[in-house]
């Protein structure tokens, strides 16, 4: 089907040759996950794999195979999840604050959702808590659970860099209106630099302040819509703007030899200001 369609023909005489090649790289990957998917029961369709679509994206962590980025010299911006595996000379690592690093969030109790699959027949059931008919008592523990579960996700991102690392947290993200808390990782890398000197470690405030200072940063951002109809296309090879100097350009000749319809509605167009 992909060669029926012409897919690796268009992207072959793609002449962005890094986008071309990252273009392959994601098609590979998808084509990958088709021919591994095997569905839990029932037949192997179409309708299968596109309900397992919709239950990977729905998941708190996607489990998807990572796409390997392109070998151009740009910044890759990718989850950590999906940078797994991989290795880059200088790694930036923000967000960590609590709930983005680590996220405290219980994503499967078996106790009180009734999706989450029992914990005895699980691979891992040995390394999760169990069940002793005390509710708070099993949530405490789950909480427990996740915060390894996240420690070892911060080890993969920790891990991804070659020569320099930098990590940072703030109390303020988007136009949350409670500031975040600090994060208890970002909290022992900066004991650990600090005792050790192994790392530069600078302190920002103490306290996140009264009111988010990016409040109000993203409307700056939006234009009105819809806009004008006829955008100014003014510049300074072309003072009145494209448009007037394409019209200014055409040849009298063209516009006699169209019908008298066309060379009607021609003039006035051409008469509408830019």
């Amino acid at each position: 089907m992909i060669r029926r369609i012409g897919i690796l023909d268009e992207l072959d005489a793609d002449l962005d040759r890094p986008r071309a090649l990252g273009a392959r790289r994601n098609l590979a990957a998808f084509l990958d996950e088709v021919h591994a998917f095997e569905p839990v029961e029932g037949e192997l369709t179409l309708r299968a794999f596109l309900d397992y679509v919709d239950a990977v994206e729905e998941l708190d962590k996607q489990d998807w195979a990572p796409v390997q980025p392109s070998d151009e010299d740009s910044v890759k911006v990718m989850t950590i999840h999906v940078a797994k595996g991989l290795e880059f000379d200088h790694v930036f690592v923000p967000g960590v604050a609590h709930g983005y690093l680590p996220n405290p969030t219980i994503p499967q109790n078996p106790a009180e959702r009734g999706k989450s699959l029992d914990f005895e027949l699980r691979g891992d059931a040995k390394v999760l808590p169990s069940f002793d008919g005390n509710v708070s008592r099993f949530k405490t523990a789950l909480a427990a659970q996740e915060i390894v579960e996240e420690r070892r996700t911060a080890y993969v991102a920790l891990t991804r860099a070659r020569r320099t690392l930098s990590v940072s947290g703030a109390f303020w993200y988007g136009d949350n209106n409670m500031p975040k808390k600090p994060s208890l990782f970002l909290d022992e890398l900066m004991a650990w630099g600090a005792s050790t000197g192994s790392a530069s470690v600078e302190h920002g405030p103490e306290e996140p302040g009264l009111e988010n200072p990016m409040l109000g940063l993203r409307e700056g951002f939006v234009r009105p819509w819809p806009g004008p109809a006829r955008p100014d296309d003014a510049d300074t090879l072309f003072p009145g703007g494209w448009r007037a100097a394409a019209i200014d350009g055409i040849q009298p000749s063209l516009v006699e030899a169209l019908p008298s319809a066309d060379r009607a509605a021609f003039e006035g167009l051409a008469r509408r200001p830019p």
